[in-house]
């Protein structure tokens, strides 16, 4: 019974640490683009329009299956909990 849990678990882990790592980007990358302005550097890394969107697209979408995979699993554990609890 802990095989499917765990396997949530990790899928949990593995897409909320995705979304991490693209808000992270996305920070990066807003504040090199106010850096940019401010200065007025020319940037080939700083991504703009479409490219941003679709960053922070991810990011979300990373960012609601990794909770829901979460919740998902903690539900679980309660059934599995209260399961145990009416059998004793």
């Amino acid at each position: 019974m802990a095989g499917p849990m765990q396997n949530t678990l990790t899928a949990s882990q593995f897409f909320l640490r995705v979304s991490l790592l693209g808000i992270s980007l996305f920070l990066i990358n807003l504040g090199l683009g106010k850096l940019a302005l401010l200065y007025q550097w020319d940037l080939w890394l700083h991504l703009e329009g479409v490219a941003e969107f679709l960053l922070l697209l991810i990011t979300v979408i990373c960012f609601v299956i990794g909770t829901l995979l979460n919740e998902r699993q903690v539900i679980a554990a309660k059934l599995n909990r209260t399961e145990e609890e009416r059998l004793s």
